[in-house]
């Protein structure tokens, strides 16, 4: 069973088409694979927060939170935000059911270092709380932010009507936070992958004076707040399969069956323009030849057949020296491998 022949949900979907200087370009929906495979029998997950601080370490977290000025409860409200991202993510993903269940203070180490892992018969009752197959834990997270100012300046207009320029300063708040993740697998009694990673934003602001700059930027809750979406975000794509827009460039010129197959194309007519396409591939006129095949390139993923867009992207290269087609034909044969591994990630969906 191919990609293509998933559920119609999952099909490659064509959108916009744009033209100009004499290419045009098609975007088109594709399944792009997650970093890492979970296996089959992983469809539905819990995720849940486990940063509250321990009992004992509450006391230590606020004094933490007085001293470096980050405010009482922001990584604790920040982590609910890349929770958050994650869901955001993961919805877009084909490939899971999602559950967030209104179990709150699931206590950890409440700082950027992993906790024990979670006994093995608490993660099974959480899963059969929810009929779920695995449990995905937000397991550490904490933040940190630096405010730097530089000198500027800008052009202002004096009364006489002459421009001068005048200082300013520029205002940079860099906010980083650590973000750790461990997904449970009851089944297998193991942690399928465990990850802790580093995500930061720059948030920059200009004023007359540093409070004026600093007026400009986001609050350090509202840029702790981005960033931890972020970086869940960021997480929901390592292990969801999710779809991407991929713009794809065609020749529309060469001589008038060239620009009457491209019509063909910005009407999604791909089967005639395809007909057209493949006829000016045999021209004596080695350019038209080549972006004939480029096209048939093109129109070839449209339809699915990678292999055989591969074929006329090196034929448009090796016969006829279209230096772009050499990039094209490196582009699906990594989507042909890209395939192959969404394959393995979707085996579950087709099981349905």
């Amino acid at each position: 069973m191919t990609l293509f022949n998933l559920p119609s949900k999952l099909f490659i979907g064509l959108c916009i088409v744009v033209a100009g200087c004499g290419k045009s370009s098609t975007s088109i929906q594709v399944l792009q694979p997650a970093d890492i495979t979970l296996p089959d029998h992983i469809q539905k997950v819990v995720i849940m927060n486990r940063t509250y601080p321990e009992k004992g370490s509450k006391g230590w977290n606020i004094m933490e939170g007085i001293l470096t000025g980050e405010g009482i409860g922001t990584d604790r409200r920040a982590s609910e935000d890349c929770l958050s991202g994650l869901v955001d993510i993961m919805k877009q993903s084909p490939r899971f059911q999602l559950v967030r269940p209104p179990l709150k203070n699931m206590e950890g180490t409440g700082t950027g270092q992993f906790p024990t892992p979670l006994q093995w018969g608490v993660i099974e009752n959480l899963c059969n709380l929810q009929q779920a197959d695995a449990l995905i834990l937000l397991e550490a997270f904490d933040s940190d932010s630096r405010l730097d100012f530089t000198p500027g300046t800008r052009t202002a207009r004096t009364p006489e009507g002459t421009n001068i320029e005048v200082p300013i300063v520029n205002a940079n708040m860099r906010m980083n936070i650590t973000n750790g993740w461990r997904i449970y697998d009851p089944k297998t009694k193991q942690i399928i992958d465990e990850n802790r990673s580093d995500d930061f934003l720059n948030f920059g602001g200009s004023g007359d004076n540093q409070a004026q700059a600093v007026s400009k930027i986001p609050s350090r809750m509202e840029a702790l707040s981005k960033v931890g979406y972020h970086a869940g975000q960021r997480y929901g794509r390592r292990i969801s399969p999710m779809w991407i827009n991929v713009s794809r460039m065609y020749y529309k010129k060469g001589n008038g069956w060239m620009e009457q197959a491209a019509r063909k194309a910005e009407t999604r007519d791909w089967k005639g323009a395809a007909e057209m396409w493949k006829k000016e591939a045999l021209n004596t006129d080695k350019t038209i030849a080549g972006r004939a095949c480029y096209n048939m390139a093109v129109a070839s993923e449209v339809e699915g057949k990678l292999d055989i867009a591969v074929k006329w992207a090196q034929d448009s290269y090796t016969k006829f020296g279209n230096k772009k087609a050499r990039g094209f034909a490196n582009v699906l044969q990594q989507r042909i491998q890209d395939n192959e591994k969404v394959k393995m990630q979707m085996r579950s969906m087709e099981q349905k």
